[in-house]
């Protein structure tokens, strides 16, 4: 543990070098790091004015929700270099007196009523009609699952969970994260994949050879289980596919989900065999 911090503070110290005193030093060879373009120097040669400074030359660049960001995480850098000796505490307390936070204006914004949503939705819906295109569905999982755009549009079919009740994002704002199934958005996945299912046909030439003479393949392709009694394995040329029309495609189902569609069935039965009970 003590290794891997000693290795993050050399790390955070050469970022700091770069975003807060290099940029004043032309002349040295750039060091990448958290904001690329800025140059090296050393940590105690840190000052109020050097920071200002810098603070002035960000914000003129960036918004003041980033330059806010910023500043937290170099005052975070700037207080992990001195408990780890890399900075004179002294030197620190008065420098980071530069690096004060920038006012944000904020603007007061109100929900738009149900109608006025319902309203854009009918309206993207009926463009994207013409336009033969997925954008409605987009919105709508947009406002069922609260996911910004990008990170919607990253999200597969592997990712929905449909058995724990959770779509996995794996881009979000912070990393990655998870949102519950709730019933309006898993009816929408449902419907979605329900309506735009494919099936991927294969016209190929097959030969058959002894898993023996492959057993590299055997380890990679079959269950731990299974590999001692494989004989065979089937070799496909492809010389044609296709994706064909989901018109025949057989529904399939997970247990989980007709568990949850029999679900009321079964309390109903239960209910009515109570009633017959106290009856007799």
């Amino acid at each position: 543990m003590e290794e891997t911090i000693t290795k993050s503070t050399i790390h955070y110290k050469l970022e700091l070098l770069d975003s807060i005193r290099g940029w004043q030093s032309p002349g040295v060879a750039p060091h990448p790091g958290t904001w690329p373009g800025f140059n090296a120097d050393k940590l105690e040669d840190l000052t109020e004015d050097m920071l200002a400074a810098w603070l002035i030359k960000h914000r003129k660049n960036y918004s003041a929700r980033r330059t806010n960001g910023a500043v937290t995480v170099l005052r975070e850098i700037g207080d992990l270099a001195v408990r780890k000796k890399c900075l004179p505490a002294e030197t620190w307390d008065s420098a980071k007196k530069g690096l004060t936070f920038v006012k944000v204006a904020h603007v007061q914004r109100t929900l738009p009523e149900p109608s006025q949503v319902e309203a854009l939705r009918q309206e993207i819906y009926t463009r994207c009609q013409k336009r033969g295109t997925l954008g409605a569905w987009l919105f709508d999982f947009l406002l069922l699952s609260g996911a910004r755009i990008d990170s919607a549009t990253h999200v597969l079919w592997e990712d929905v969970k449909w058995s724990v009740g959770q779509v996995f994002f794996r881009k979000a704002k912070r990393g990655t994260c998870f949102v519950p199934l709730f019933p309006q958005l898993k009816d929408l996945l449902g419907k979605l994949r329900a309506q735009h299912r494919t099936r991927l046909k294969i016209l190929g030439h097959a030969r058959v050879e002894d898993a023996r003479q492959h057993p590299e393949l055997v380890a990679k392709l079959a269950a731990a289980e299974a590999r001692p009694i494989v004989e065979r394995l089937f070799f496909v040329d492809v010389v044609a596919f296709d994706w064909n029309c989901p018109k025949y495609i057989t529904p399939r189902y997970i247990a989980a989900e007709v568990e949850a569609v029999i679900a009321p069935l079964r309390q109903r039965i239960a209910e009515l065999e109570a009633q017959l009970k106290t009856k007799h």
